[in-house]
């Protein structure tokens, strides 16, 4: 007699069991993205996005006119608009603009990360198993660079969901018409979520073509057709003097790449790789490879390169091998080209991620059974120390630094980027400026971060003016992200011991100077 379950019982269980997690998972990054103060380009994602869904919500006639279109559609009309939509749309529910608009909008990006970690476990599962899907979707979940970035208001998770779900509907797009259109369509979303989506078609076109031969035709016309419609047609800036904004569009992303200087007086974003600042120079091709290595965790890291190698070899799955290993490399060999800028972290490539984290799930559940309860073991081990260093790191988590380079402390001494985004000025380090700074005290901020101003207390008087030793603000809060500190602020955190210091693994990520009467 067969006492063992029906198979619809256990995927029964099996689904329960996934959505109970992808619901803690949202409920985890919700509650964490209280803790991050509002990074550098939050507020022109968030208020461009508002503007946009104001457009839709009131939609009439006139809408469609060019003025209209102009009034609520020009504000940062230099990025696509859908991931910034979501957040405005999710915002409109709170009836105002103000400070709950970013709240609201980064329960939205929370929502997209979960979406992104469901979908690793959808494709693993399907060609890998249950064991792969579980513990790649949990590798994503764990990566602290990847969740921190998972509950802001941002655009980098957002195009990296958009990115992987192309990819995975294009992976059986030669098996219908109705596939080859939605992997069409998603890839029009993509590229109206970020720039980093133009770029998919070099690695699915070639790959299409080698593994299905001219099944692969129809689908990769398709692609290119519906992906071109969908990006018109969802970003109505376009819709009015379409050839010159595209234009324009194209001249904007190029100009990145150019030798103009920007407001910082420098031709590239200033970034601290390895002990030297690179200002009016690219920093070397190697740093999205060396950030791909150094913010993983260890653990995660060794099971994603045992993932590559069997993914790469396994006989019916090699194509999805294959694919998974070029769509992860794509990302960094770009960011890796001698044109284009390398700054911010890992938030450039994070396209890479989910890849990253497939492979980390197929090489955890070749350990996982590995001579049964040691390899579970060994498997629960490290997803567990995962976690822990997981919840140390918060808010700090863009801040993280695997034990590769001895954490954020060895980090800090080879010469990298401890902070960069704005995020350690946490709602804790304003309640204190606010606290510690007296009413009618002139305070500046460096880096120069004016979007704070909302956040400080009105009676607080605003520096904005260049610092010397005979020229400052009373107080001085700085978070220092090394590539953009000035000369002033380079010198007082090596003389002057702050008021305040906010710290993680006994690196700084903000202080508060007292610069009154020489303090």
């Amino acid at each position: 007699m067969n006492d063992a379950p029906p198979a619809s019982d256990s995927n029964g269980r099996a689904r329960r069991r996934v959505i109970f997690t992808l619901l803690m998972l949202f409920l985890l990054g919700t509650a964490a993205s209280l803790g991050p103060g509002i990074t550098w380009d939050e507020p022109d994602y968030v208020l461009g996005g508002y503007n946009y869904a104001q457009w839709l919500t009131h939609l009439s006639p006139d809408s469609f006119s060019r003025e209209i279109i102009d009034r609520y559609w020009a504000f940062n009309h230099e990025h696509p608009p859908a991931a910034k939509l979501v957040y405005g749309l999710a915002g409109s529910f709170q009836g105002d603009a103000g400070l709950g608009l970013f709240l609201t909008a980064r329960i939205a990006a929370v929502a997209m990360f979960v979406a992104l970690a469901g979908l690793v476990y959808v494709f693993l599962a399907g060609r890998f198993g249950r064991a792969a899907g579980a513990i790649g979707a949990l590798s994503l979940a764990l990566m602290p660079r990847v969740f921190g970035h998972g509950h802001l208001a941002a655009l980098d998770v957002p195009v990296a969901l958009a990115c992987f779900a192309t990819t995975l509907v294009f992976f059986r797009a030669h098996e219908s018409k109705w596939r080859a259109a939605a992997a069409g369509v998603l890839w029009g979303v993509a590229l109206l979520t970020k720039l980093n989506a133009v770029f998919l078609p070099v690695v699915l076109i070639p790959w299409a073509l080698w593994f299905h031969g001219k099944r692969a035709l129809v689908p990769c016309v398709m692609l290119f057709v519906l992906g071109a419609a969908v990006f018109f047609a969802g970003w109505p800036w376009l819709w009015h003097d379409t050839a010159g904004r595209v234009q324009e569009y194209a001249v904007n992303k190029a100009e990145r790449l150019g030798e103009d200087a920007r407001p910082t007086g420098t031709t590239s974003v200033p970034v601290h790789y390895l002990g030297t600042t690179y200002r009016a120079e690219r920093a070397p091709w190697h740093y999205p490879f060396v950030m791909t290595l150094v913010t993983v965790p260890l653990g995660l890291l060794l099971f994603a390169g045992i993932g590559a190698g069997g993914a790469v070899r396994r006989g019916g799955t090699r194509g999805a091998g294959v694919l998974m290993l070029a769509s992860a490399l794509l990302p960094l060999v770009v960011l890796a080209l001698p044109m284009v800028p390398k700054y911010d972290g890992v938030r450039l490539f994070m396209p890479a991620f989910p890849f990253v984290a497939c492979f980390a799930g197929i090489g955890g559940a070749k350990i996982w059974a590995w001579r049964g309860r040691l390899g579970r073991t060994l498997v629960v081990a490290v997803l567990a120390f995962c976690a822990v260093v997981l919840s140390w790191t918060r808010p700090y988590e863009l801040s993280y630094y695997s034990g590769l380079v001895g954490g954020a402390w060895g980090a800090e001494r080879l010469g990298f980027e401890t902070t960069y985004w704005g995020d350690t000025v946490t709602p804790d380090v304003l309640d204190a400026v606010n606290t510690d700074c007296p009413d009618g005290s002139s305070i500046a901020v460096r880096p120069p971060f004016a979007r704070l101003r909302p956040w400080l207390k009105q009676e607080l008087v605003w520096f904005d003016g260049r610092m010397s030793d005979a020229t400052h603000p009373d107080f001085l809060l700085v978070f220092p992200r090394q590539g953009y500190l000035d000369e002033f602020t380079k010198n007082l955190i090596r003389t002057r011991e702050p008021v305040r210091r906010w710290t993680y693994c006994g690196v700084p990520q903000c202080m508060l100077f007292d610069l009154r009467n020489g303090k």
